[in-house]
């Protein structure tokens, strides 16, 4: 199943990318033009996504590391994100013509919308899954990618033949990366009530220790 995504890019998100944290000031032209190139974007970005749930057993198929005990987990769920091509199409023209800064704003716009629309999905997919009440269940689960932490970067083929990569329009290059670029797989845990683990983003449990992301999300903190 194909899952349309409504997404709003995080201005937040695109400014700690392009190097100005909370409390750094932006200089006024490069917010101008973050301005113009976020409102383009809308017509750019068409985020989808597509998951599918899995036994704890089939954890090691994907190379999956099991946060705890095998009798205390409900399974793991898959999931994969595009934004589609537009964003990256259009970043590509404006470095063609001779539009560097332009071309990298809006490439650190795709990102953040890319982060934007797994975060959506794994919102959707832990309260889809929950046992009870939905009201009361944290919506932010913590996802993991592969590349980060102890998954593999090698684990993408064997996700992408658990996922609908065709007809969400993505496809695996030989050297594991994705396109579109702008396009993320992941995993989430569940406990053996059903409930999605962590009650925060991918960044706050990773064991990486050394990431730039973590300048702004602490490990064992939400983000």
């Amino acid at each position: 199943m194909i899952d349309s995504l409504s997404i709003e890019t995080p201005l937040a998100e695109v400014r700690r990318l392009l190097g100005y944290p909370p409390g750094h000031v932006v200089p006024e032209r490069v917010q101008s033009r973050l301005d113009a190139l976020l409102e383009e974007s809308r017509s750019l970005v068409e985020a989808r996504g597509a998951h599918a749930r899995f036994p704890v057993d089939e954890a090691g198929a994907v190379r999956l590391s099991r946060p705890g005990p095998a009798n205390a987990l409900g399974g793991f769920a898959l999931g994969l994100v595009t934004i589609g091509p537009g964003v990256e199409t259009r970043a590509a023209a404006m470095l063609h013509e001779g539009d560097a800064s332009g071309a990298l704003l809006l490439d650190t716009i795709g990102s953040a919308a890319a982060e934007a629309a797994a975060d959506a999905l794994g919102s959707r997919i832990a309260v889809g899954e929950a046992v009870g009440d939905a009201g009361e269940m944290a919506i932010s689960p913590c996802r993991v990618s592969p590349g980060y932490g102890d998954w593999p970067l090698s684990a993408q083929e064997a996700i992408f033949a658990r996922l609908p990569h065709g007809e969400l329009g993505v496809r695996l290059l030989p050297s594991l990366l994705m396109v579109p670029r702008k396009s993320i797989t992941f995993a989430l845990w569940f406990d053996a009530a059903g409930h999605a683990l962590g009650d925060r983003r991918g960044c706050s449990c990773c064991p990486l220790d050394r990431c730039p992301r973590q300048t702004t999300r602490q490990r064992g903190k939400p983000a």
